[in-house]
Order: C-alpha cells, then sequence, then structure tokens
C-alpha cells in the first residue's frame, strides 16, 4: 500500500510539473521571439546512487550534487541559459530534500521549485515541442535526484506538507529576465 501511494503521488507530482509548464507557455508576452535551444539529449539513465545519504557529494557548493552537476553539463543542450536554469533547478529540488522535515520550510520550497520550473520553461519556445523539451529537463532533474531510497521518502515527506496549499502567484515577465542570470 505504501509503494501504491509513492507511486500516486509521485505521478500527481509529475502531472502537476507538465501542467505548470504547459500553462506557462500561455502566460508570456506576445510578441516575443526566442530562438529554440538545441533539443536536449536527455539520458535515458539515472546516474548510480552517488552515496545513500540524502545530501550527496558537493564539492563546488552550489548546492547541487556533484553527480547531477556532472550530468547538466554533458547531457543538456549547449545554451547556457537552459544549464543555468536547470542547475537553479536541481538546488531548489535538493534543498526541498534537506528540508523535508520541516514543514514550513518544505511549503517554501516547493513554491521556490515552481518558480524554478517557470524559469526553465520560459527559455522554450511557445509551441508544443517546446513545452515537451521543458518538461523532459524537468522531469529528468527530478527523477535524478531522487535516485534512492532516502531521497524518495524525503520527497514524499515534503510533498505530504505541501499538501492543500494554493498558488495564485505567477511569474511575471521582468521576473523571467532574471531567471537564468
Amino acid at each position: 500500500e505504501k509503494l501504491v501511494n509513492k507511486r500516486r503521488r509521485l505521478i500527481g507530482a509529475l502531472v502537476f510539473a507538465a501542467i505548470a509548464a504547459g500553462c506557462t507557455l500561455y502566460l508570456r508576452h506576445e510578441g516575443e521571439e526566442k530562438a529554440a535551444p538545441k533539443k536536449p539529449r536527455i539520458s535515458v539513465s539515472v546516474p548510480e546512487v552517488d552515496s545513500t545519504d540524502i545530501a550527496g557529494p558537493d564539492q563546488d557548493r552550489n548546492g547541487v550534487r556533484d553527480d547531477i552537476d556532472k550530468w547538466i553539463k554533458e547531457q543538456l543542450p549547449e545554451s547556457a541559459e537552459v544549464k543555468v536554469a536547470a542547475t537553479k533547478l536541481a538546488a531548489s529540488f535538493q534543498k526541498t530534500l534537506l528540508e523535508a522535515d520541516d514543514k514550513e520550510k518544505s511549503i517554501q520550497n516547493i513554491f521556490e521549485e515552481f518558480k524554478r520550473m517557470d524559469c526553465l520553461t520560459f527559455l522554450y519556445p511557445e509551441t508544443y515541442e517546446g513545452g515537451r523539451q521543458a518538461y523532459q529537463v524537468i522531469n529528468a532533474v527530478k527523477r535524478f535526484l531522487v535516485n534512492s531510497n532516502a531521497r524518495r521518502d524525503a520527497d514524499v515527506k515534503a510533498d505530504r506538507h505541501f499538501g492543500g496549499q494554493v498558488s495564485t502567484a505567477l511569474l511575471r515577465a521582468d521576473g523571467i529576465k532574471e531567471c537564468a542570470k
């Protein structure tokens, strides 16, 4: 039964991420033209578990595990903006895992995740293909970050804290410009 509940929550989180990514495509200002970043080369295999703890090694202390940093550098498009946005998204996901025991921090961190997902989404063209590519990156980063039982448990715990929250905040156009800096 626990496995079924975990799967339901994971599926719910992925559906929500897909909806959030799709919705943001319609919120952009008209007339903004963006060059399409190169199609992501998303690895189909999850990196090997680098440690048994939630944090894992982070030698450069950027808030992202070293294995995820390496994956972002080697597997994502050459677009520097996409790499910066994916790294910030990974850092927000990682912070949520590390602070999953604290309800208030979990809620705050998950709202930050939503902003980071929006940032990444806005870097792709306003097309079905652009939305699909953004969703692939978001999904892969999340999947790679929760690649151990301890990390999955922390993710579920944070999601439970977030249950019932409602956000009406939308990323404004002036905020989008700051996303990849």
